[in-house]
């Protein structure tokens, strides 16, 4: 990871030869340093998963968002709220109920409802209807 960073500094000492190498360099680790900050912080969050990537054992619960800054506040905090629900033992994700969800995010039912239906279409989570209750979880990839 690093040794890529090192030579996009390399590279852009050639394009602007007066700025410094050693703020070249930090410019091209930043994001790395601010993802690992935000990771002490508790804002970010990551799960070892060892064999999910060729290189890194890391999955990144919550590259949606950054991935996709479309998403406004209540997305995230749904999405948040049902990637912490997460259990070790089985390896999967725990179904939640839509008030229970609508209780934890503190946001309206039908605002909640819309989110879901959203985050549904597009993939992210799956929903389960029993009876009347609908029960959503972060989708598989």
């Amino acid at each position: 990871m690093f040794i890529g960073h090192m030579a996009v500094g390399f590279a852009g000492k050639k394009l602007a030869p007066k700025t410094s190498l050693v703020s070249l360099f930090f410019a091209s680790m930043f994001l790395d340093l601010l993802w690992s900050f935000l990771l002490l912080l508790d804002v970010e969050h990551v799960r070892i998963s060892p064999g999910i990537t060729a290189v890194t054992p890391l999955d990144r619960l919550l590259k949606t968002i950054q991935e996709n800054p479309g998403l406004g506040f209540p997305h995230r905090k749904i999405i948040e709220y049902l990637s912490q629900q997460y259990n070790y033992i089985k390896k999967e994700y725990k179904e939640v109920n839509m008030s229970r969800t609508v209780k934890e995010c503190r946001l309206g039912k039908n605002r909640a409802r819309e989110y879901l239906d959203y985050l549904e279409s597009k993939g992210l989570l799956e929903r389960r209807e029993d009876g009347y209750r609908k029960w959503y979880r972060i989708a598989a990839s």
